[in-house]
């Protein structure tokens, strides 16, 4: 089980016994406990006493193993104080950082939310706290239909200690605590190593974070080489092990080594890919299938969705894209939000396609999604929702119970086009208005792609009902050179003209 530490081991067990103390209060043991030694007050504000048993001491033990990860899961409006209280789960202590004058007019947390939209306050953020901590707060998704604020263990997916997280995240704590007070281990290299390894005419070095040096690697490496991008990655990689070799088991760093194990291992990475791709994507008859938008039978809808999400950008957009049974484009919405994961955004934006759907009262759809673990959660008992998202799941099953001819399935990245196109418009500001009414740009391509059953073999038609379109916006009627030519070779036959 990976528990070599019994003292922690312990520890843990006893942090199991009062999360039990914190989240069932009604229980008869925890009522006694309460009775004798915190009757005005609660067990994570409880003091030891000198008539304190031996097994109450243990459940204060276990009690401060369990406070470093406590915070409170939000999903809407609280009156839960701002400062004080351990709410954000991406900061340190999960509280605010910065500091606000006394006679500030925000104190509770429902003060940062505009009660119109059910959106965090951007302009109140803003102009509140600092930067790191307002980013952080809007990556918190706020539901539809808000649940009371609950106590939930941050260090696991479910939000529930076990003793294994519980005892992993000691052991960390304690590994962080001894490193600290240890010298660095640079110290076991060759500092002309050090000095020749800053000089390097590299990216600027001025980042904040490793996130953010990563960030700037990601963006330069993988618009011109994905190999390359793969490579720093195994990099990285091969050098915090061989760093970790050094320091705890003497081992000396080959540098060649770890560059042509990181080679070979991207080449084979790269090989089985490509392998893979070619047994799951080409038929026995040679012949490609791609991946088509196949519309719904009669009168049942399709309603595609799609989020654009990006991680430098603190705004996130999404489409929704409604056809008939023939394909045709019926209807349509897009939007804008904050988020901080791509899983939450395609969540959000699935439960703004229900809500649309309810205002157009449409009964009978099909919604696609290209998020296989966003279906799963929804469609499979057994599949574990992650906090960050358990608020829009829980609104998404909301919605869904007042429908039973709706349903949901996975489709392949390339069947939304459609809405991967208006999402990532409306993230970048571009989508113009009255796209609904009169949809231009790449859309149309796009649409009348997916009514084709074989646009690889109508690439000429494509090309003409999208130049028609696009000539009857100008007022004018259009005629393909091909009808043309045709009409007049035909003219001159008649005429005598030509004797072919």
């Amino acid at each position: 089980m990976g528990f070599k530490d019994l003292n922690l081991f312990n520890v843990a067990l006893l942090a199991k016994q009062a999360w039990r103390v914190i989240n069932t209060p009604q229980a008869l043991w925890v009522q006694v406990l309460k009775g004798i030694y915190y009757p005005h007050s609660n067990f994570l504000n409880a003091r030891n006493c000198k008539s304190g048993s031996w097994g109450w001491r243990n459940l204060l033990e276990g009690r401060e193993a369990l406070k470093a990860g406590l915070r409170w899961q939000i999903s809407g409006p609280s009156f839960m104080n701002v400062s004080s209280e351990p709410w954000i789960p991406t900061l340190p202590a999960f509280k605010v950082s910065s500091s606000r004058p006394n006679d500030s007019p925000i104190i509770y947390i429902a003060d940062l939310i505009d009660v119109n939209s059910n959106q965090w306050n951007l302009h109140l953020l803003q102009t509140s706290f600092s930067e790191q901590d307002w980013k952080e707060i809007i990556k918190i998704p706020l539901a539809v239909n808000p649940r009371e604020p609950k106590r939930v263990w941050h260090y696991t997916s479910n939000v529930v200690p076990t003793v294994r997280s519980v005892y992993f995240w000691l052991k960390k704590w304690h590994h962080e605590a001894s490193r600290q007070s240890s010298p660095s281990s640079s110290r076991l290299v060759n500092p002309q190593f050090w000095k020749k390894l800053w000089s390097l005419p590299l990216p600027p070095k001025d980042f904040s974070s490793f996130t953010d040096w990563w960030q700037h690697l990601f963006d330069i490496l993988y618009s011109r080489d994905c190999r390359q991008f793969i490579l720093a990655g195994l990099l990285c990689w091969n050098i915090w092990k061989a760093r970790n070799a050094a320091l705890y088991e003497s081992i000396k760093p080959n540098h060649l080594f770890l560059i042509t194990k990181a080679q070979n291992a991207v080449d084979e990475l790269l090989s089985l890919a490509t392998q893979q791709h070619h047994s799951e994507h080409i038929p026995a008859d040679g012949r490609r299938a791609p991946f088509k938008w196949q519309p719904p039978p009669f009168p049942v809808l399709k309603c595609n969705v799609d989020a654009s999400f990006v991680n430098y950008s603190v705004i996130t957009g999404y489409g929704v894209i409604v056809r008939n049974h023939v394909g045709q484009f019926v209807d349509g919405c897009a939007a804008s939000f904050t988020c901080g994961s791509p899983l939450v955004a395609e969540g959000i934006a699935l439960r703004a396609a229900l809500q649309f759907a309810i205002s157009r009262k449409y009964n009978q759809v099909i919604f696609e999604v290209d998020s296989l673990f966003l279906v799963n959660m929804l469609i499979s008992p057994f599949t574990t929702i992650p906090w960050k998202i358990e608020g829009v799941i829980h609104d998404i099953k909301v919605f869904w119970t007042s429908y039973s001819n709706w349903s949901v399935k996975h489709v392949h990245r390339c069947v939304n086009e459609c809405d991967n196109l208006i999402a990532k418009a409306v993230r970048q500001g571009l989508l113009y208005p009255g796209w609904i009414l009169n949809p231009r740009d790449k859309l149309p391509y796009a649409l009348l792609k997916d009514r084709l059953c074989d646009y690889n073999n109508d690439m000429a038609l494509l090309k003409y009902i999208v130049s028609q379109d696009k000539a009857k916006t100008l007022g004018i009627s259009f005629i393909p050179l091909e009808a043309t030519l045709r009409d007049t070779f035909e003219s001159l036959k008649e005429k005598g003209f030509l004797s072919i």
